[in-house]
């Protein structure tokens, strides 16, 4: 226990690093707020729009289609691997615990021997593919679905997450179609098309034949490029808070233990 004086300091001292948490905690939730509010209006009225027409998934502008996700990509769902298959090290297996909502997570990483890489090409993920959750795919109103980076591949693909693939790049774009993926209209059908209660699940038939809006191609690039800008700012911002949570524990385990004593 610090003498009083030194007890002051060191909580006004903490207290300034939680008030700069709590900014960026809002500023998290205005842009949250700003990308969901931009999703609606650009992933159903699309840019510059005046002509409307009534559609089976809604009012959509006059110039675009809806098609069923079967008629643009097809799903791969990873394979099963036995617990005596798993090693300390290797190559990362990607399973349905690092799909976020929107995001790749490595909190838990289980690896494969390196050789799976020749061993199973075909399940072999690689930078931009996008995946989804087929197991409880909705949580607390979000989707579980992500779009890999350079430093998540590569990793091997295992069972219950899907891998979108294209049939045909020239007519979907697929960031444009990672957004969609998180969209209202996608969770509303996706939510029709579970099986179960405990543990809802997606069957790939059902899944393929959810339908979408899409807009011409350009307009695509157009609509991902907006809130890709979007996605950016929120990616800093997180990146902020945890460098700010790092400094925070870093001050409490010098300050609260005397390791670091506060001049008065």
């Amino acid at each position: 226990l610090p003498p009083i004086d030194e007890q002051r300091r060191i909580a006004e001292i903490l207290s300034t690093v939680d008030e700069a948490i709590r900014l960026v905690d809002e500023s998290i939730t205005r842009t949250e707020r700003l990308k969901k509010g931009l999703m609606q209006e650009l992933l159903t009225k699309g840019i510059g729009h005046k002509e409307f027409k009534d559609t089976e998934i809604g009012r959509i502008p006059k110039e675009w289609e809806v098609k069923k996700l079967g008629e643009l990509i097809d799903l791969q769902s990873g394979q099963y691997f036995k617990y005596s298959e798993f090693r300390n090290s290797g190559v990362r297996c990607f399973k349905i615990d690092n799909v976020g909502f929107g995001e790749i997570l490595w909190k838990t990483t289980t690896f494969l021997p390196r050789d799976y890489i020749k061993k199973y090409p075909e399940l072999v993920l690689n930078p931009g593919d996008i995946v989804i959750a087929l197991n409880r795919p909705i949580i607390n109103g979000k989707i579980k679905v992500g779009m890999l980076r350079e430093e998540d591949c590569p990793s091997i693909l295992y069972q219950r997450v899907g891998r979108i693939v294209l049939k045909n790049k020239e007519k979907l774009d697929k960031k444009f179609l990672f957004f969609v993926l998180m969209g209202e209209h996608f969770k509303r059908q996706l939510h029709r098309s579970l099986i179960g209660t405990d543990q809802p699940y997606v069957r790939t038939p059902s899944f393929l034949r959810i339908r979408i809006a899409l807009p011409p191609l350009n307009e695509q690039k157009k609509i991902a490029e907006i809130l890709s800008t979007i996605d950016k700012k929120f990616g800093t911002e997180r990146k902020r808070k945890k460098k700010l949570e790092q400094i925070k524990n870093a001050l409490m385990d010098l300050l609260l233990t005397g390791k670091v004593r506060v001049k008065i």
